[in-house]
């Protein structure tokens, strides 16, 4: 007996996990189109201070600076792709911002 209540409590927590995920994959849905602005500003600033670095950004750097995970930072950036401002690199996470002056 004990055995089953121990295995309706993991469904109950897997169950609840799976939930809660849908909700923060909604939501992350919703934030995408407000973080590509603050993305593009952000390679603006880093143009003006270093500008030796050019438009490369990488993923973990983005992560870090704007405190978001890597699958918000990802579809961000496919976002701004779409839409002409962003590229693909070879390179693993590595993405080049090809006209940041203007933007969405």
């Amino acid at each position: 007996m004990f055995r089953i209540v121990e295995r309706f409590s993991h469904l109950l927590c897997d169950a609840k996990e799976v939930l809660s995920n849908c909700g923060a994959e909604a939501n992350q849905s919703r934030q995408m189109p407000e973080l590509a602005p603050v993305i593009l500003d952000y390679i603006r600033m880093r143009l003006k201070v270093y500008p030796e670095q050019g438009c490369v950004v990488e993923v973990g750097e983005l992560m870090l600076r704007l405190r978001e995970g890597p699958r918000v930072i990802k579809k961000t950036l496919h976002l701004l792709e779409s839409q002409g401002y962003a590229l693909k690199t070879d390179f693993m996470d590595v993405w080049e911002i090809i006209d940041s002056r203007s933007g969405p």
